[in-house]
């Protein structure tokens, strides 16, 4: 909890409101489906990496075989976050977290990807990394929903 906190501290001080200020008309629930679209593509584009074909240390080729399968997992259960934050009126801030950070890992995680199979695969990793970049872009919005939120707050709590 720390570290979200420490994240999210460094996160506000360092954009700039006015950077994103059309977020606000975007609305969250576009944010949503386009954050449900994210994982929906994250999942077909990591579909299509074959670790165990890399040429590559057995270690590494493992390494990525269980990253797999962890990022795998968190994207299912985030999905579910999603859908229940789409169906609110208000969506959870705790939902809104979440959502965060999985899509923060799942930016990480084309990045990577997109670099390791240039590397090992002799792929093109374009693709990879213009989701990255997409869903990098997509959670800088949720930040700033997060932010409005949390000023909103502030000011509430200081009446």
């Amino acid at each position: 909890m720390r570290v979200v906190l420490l994240l999210l501290s460094t996160l506000f001080t360092s954009v700039a409101p006015e950077a994103f200020a059309n977020t606000e008309n975007i609305g969250v629930d576009v944010i949503l489906g386009d954050a449900q679209y994210a994982v929906n593509r994250y999942q077909e584009l990591e579909g299509g990496v074959v670790c165990t074909a890399w040429k590559a240390q057995q270690s590494l080729k493992n390494l990525c075989a269980q990253e797999q399968r962890a990022i795998a997992a968190n994207v299912e259960r985030i999905k579910t976050v999603i859908n229940r934050a789409s169906k609110s009126r208000n969506p959870l801030v705790g939902d809104l977290l979440d959502i965060y950070d999985e899509l923060h890992e799942v930016t990480d995680r084309l990045n990577e990807l997109s670099n390791n199979v240039q590397d090992f695969a002799h792929q093109d990793g374009v693709q990879l990394a213009q989701a990255a970049a997409k869903t990098g872009l997509l959670n800088a919005k949720i930040f700033v929903v997060l932010r409005q939120r949390m000023v909103s707050l502030e000011q509430a709590c200081s009446r």
